[in-house]
Order: structure tokens, then sequence, then C-alpha cells
């Protein structure tokens, strides 16, 4: 149904009408301010008039719709041992261990100090291991950890990995979901965010991006065998995923061309978000992925991949690919783009004046197409609130 003249939408529903094809009353500009918010906090920086506020009342000032990705289920890992320890002392020794993620688990890291986290896995089959580092800047910026060691760094890790994968649990906790979207309300838009498709979690968290080049090259079938376990993991957390209500979920897969090359993309990626996309829209879902990094050398593969949108979309001069070349290529979808305002635009040292060019020159291109802005890849620490709202005056008064 289209929205008549003068109709007033929430931020949720303005967001909600251009995934599901309808038309809003205008653009909807929704995104994320927590590192933003909680650097400033920790850097004792917040402008005094956002000082005091929660996070959902620092949306509302700046005029941002809140987006807010959050986990619909847990990950048991039946028959593992999971030990923890931080900076070479154990804090905590589990079987069976629950998990939001996996392998990352990054919610079981202390990301308020700097320090190494190992978590180390032991199977019947075999030991593995994985090491993640928070640096000092890191935590002043409000930055995640980085993965210092994947778990796959011999031959033999491939079997242990998959044992892993191969015994896990998928257990629904669909009240997160529920209890997001009334803590950010209708100004906010909650994602529930799925794991990376098979491949990309392979080349980042698994193997890493050198490795798994090199595996690919001297033994494909390793690699082969972990996808198609990984694959069914996937495939049993859509079945999960199936009494879940919500409109559209989203796979967090940090695409870039540069890793992911449109040859990889093609043998691995499209099928697989084709694959995935089909189980999901036969349970009346639209699909997205986190396409964050360079697309240009994928711009004529992203209509292949069946995705109803790619969020994050981050042109130059945050990649090399400009707004102009993504719009040629999938100007008003599918799959739609979310995302387009570079956060480099939002600093002090950019001119002021390149930014209203920047989102000037958007509004002009998009001209009532479809599409959903935000800052790209979410507001950081070094960028100025006062340009945000900018950013969300103007889309305001834009008519379409």
């Amino acid at each position: 149904m289209m929205v008549e003249l003068g109709t007033s939408m929430s931020m949720h529903d303005r967001v909600l009408a251009v995934i599901q094809g309808r038309k809003p009353d205008r653009i909807p500009f929704c995104d994320r301010l927590e590192l933003w918010h909680t650097a400033l906090i920790r850097q004792n920086r917040l402008p005094a008039d956002f000082d005091g506020l929660s996070l959902n009342e620092s949306h509302r000032k700046a005029g941002i719709g809140q987006l807010k990705f959050v986990r619909p289920h847990d990950f048991r890992l039946n028959g593992v041992e999971l030990t923890i320890s931080v900076d070479n002392e154990e804090v905590s020794r589990e079987t069976a261990p629950e998990c939001q993620g996996w392998p990352l688990m990054q919610e079981l890291v202390q990301t308020d100090r700097p320090g190494s986290t190992v978590f180390e896995f032991v199977t019947p089959v075999g030991k593995i291991s994985l090491r993640q580092v928070v640096l000092p800047e890191a935590v002043a910026w409000s930055e995640t950890c980085y993965t210092a060691e994947n778990p796959i760094k011999e031959p033999e890790d491939f079997d242990t990995v998959r044992w892993i994968i191969e015994h896990m649990d998928v257990i629904p906790r669909f009240d997160r979901i529920r209890a997001g979207e009334a803590e950010v309300g209708d100004f906010g838009f909650v994602v529930p965010k799925l794991e990376r498709i098979p491949f990309q979690e392979v080349l980042i968290d698994l193997v890493g991006e050198l490795n798994t080049f090199y595996v690919l090259n001297d033994n494909p079938s390793y690699i082969h065998k972990l996808l198609a376990a990984i694959d069914e993991l996937r495939v049993k957390t859509a079945a999960v995923l199936s009494n879940l209500d919500s409109p559209y979920v989203e796979f967090v897969d940090n695409v870039t061309g540069h890793m992911t090359n449109p040859k990889l993309f093609a043998e691995y990626a499209i099928p697989e978000y084709q694959r995935y996309c089909e189980l999901y829209h036969a349970q009346g879902k639209r699909v997205g992925s986190h396409f964050d990094g360079e697309l240009r050398p994928l711009l004529g593969q992203l209509r292949d991949t069946g995705l109803d949108v790619i969020e994050s979309i981050s042109p130059a001069p945050l990649t090399e690919c400009t707004f102009d070349e993504l719009w040629q290529s999938v100007g008003g979808g599918p799959p739609l783009m979310w995302g387009v305002i570079p956060s480099p635009l939002l600093e002090e040292s950019t001119p002021e004046a390149e930014l209203h060019e920047f989102v000037d020159h958007v509004l002009e291109t998009v001209n009532g197409a479809p599409i959903i802005l935000g800052v790209s890849d979410m507001v950081l620490g070094n960028n100025l609130i006062e340009r945000v709202e900018w950013c969300a005056r103007r889309i305001k008064e834009h008519v379409i």
C-alpha cells in the first residue's frame, strides 16, 4: 500500500516500508551511534547537550534512527570443553558451553580494558584455540577486538572444527529480539543478525585470508568439506528461525571485493546467498548482508545474489568505489542500498561543504527510488555529531 501524501510515519515504519517494497513518507535515516556514544563517554568528550543522555535518547536528539543488531539464537557446543584465559590467566572453564556467536564469541571478550583473550576448545577428536586482542586505543575509541590467531592453524584443525560444527545445537533466543524492539521503540529498527555465510566465515574467522588462499590452491577439499559442514549449520539455523516473527534478517559478512574477488564471489558467495535467500523468503523474511568493503570489483554481480538489501554500503572516500558507480549498478534495488554516507565526511578535517555536496547529490540522484540512508560503516568517535544532525535535517526536509 502506498503512503498517502502528508502521512507521518515512524522511523521504524519507514525502514520497514523500504525493505518491503512500499513507499515511505520520506527517506529513512537509520544507523548506529554506539561507537560514537561509548568512545566520547570514555574520553569525557560528550557534547554538553548530549551529556547524561542514553544511547536511545542520543539517537532521537541527533535525528538518526537507531539500527540495532541482535542475535536471535545461541549455539550449544556439545561435547566441547571451553577454557577462557585473559592475559595468560584462566578465568573460566565450562563443558558444553552456550554462546551467541562462534567461533569469535565476542560477547565474552572484555572490551573495556586492553588485553589478550584465548579461547581453547577441547573435543574428542582434537584441540583448537582462538586468540583475540583488545588494544589500548581500541578501548579509548570503543572499537572491537581483533583476531590475532584463527582457530585453524594446522591441517588436523579442519577435522576438529568440523566436529564442533557438526555437533552444535541452535537454541532460539527470540526474547532478545523483542527486548531490543522495546528498547529502540518506534525510532529504531532491530535486525536479527545471522552468522557469516560459509565462505566468509572460513575466510575471516576460521582460517584467515592468506591461509584460505593457500589451502584453496594446495588442498581445496579441506575448504570444501568445511564449507559443507557450515552450510548444514546455516540450514539448521534457518529452520529454527522459521518460528521468528521478524520481517528481515541479515548476514554479518563484511564483504570486500579485494578479498572475496569476483571469481571467488561467483563460485562460493552467490550460490550461498541464493540458497539462504530462498529459505528465508519462504518464511516471509527479506534478507540482507553487511557489505562494508570495496565493492567496485563486484558491481556486476550484486544483483545475482538474490539479496534484498546490502547494508553498510561504504563509497569513496572510504573505498575506491563511488556512489555513482554503486547507483548505476544496483540503484533502486534489488538489492537495496543501506548506508551510503561515508563517515570521513563527518570528520572535522573534512570541509563541511563536501558533506553537503555529497548528501545533496545523493538525494538528487535517488529521486524517489528506494534507499535507506545511514553513516557507513557507522558513526565513529572522531565524527562530529553536528554533522549527523545536519544530515538528519536535510534528509527530513527532502520531498520524495
